[in-house]
């Protein structure tokens, strides 16, 4: 579930993989400062999300439950990407690439 400007302040859907990954393909629509912020909704009212900084470079990083929060930075305006959550057990892990 996003909340950015970049999606007119609506969620996003996730798509299940066969890899077991969740993936959605976005475009930035508008480069903010700040980068975007975002959280990671599951059953209930689970939030996955606790500060952390998702950058777009192609690598996993490690998301943690509750808190404030995460950020995505890296991406640029009028570009494509693809946003990639990978769940474990007790954790999550997600990464941005470029399409």
């Amino acid at each position: 579930d996003g909340w950015d400007e970049a999606n007119d302040w609506k969620g996003f859907d996730l798509t299940k993989q066969s890899d077991g990954t969740w993936t959605v393909d976005f475009i930035v629509t508008k480069a903010q400062e700040d980068s975007y912020e975002f959280g990671i909704y599951g059953d209930g009212n689970d939030k996955w999300c606790h500060e952390e900084e998702i950058k777009a470079d192609g690598e996993y990083h490690e998301i943690g439950y509750a808190g404030q929060n995460c950020k995505m930075s890296g991406v640029t305006s009028g570009k494509t990407y693809t946003f990639i959550v990978k769940p474990g057990y007790g954790k999550i892990e997600a990464k941005i690439v470029e399409k």
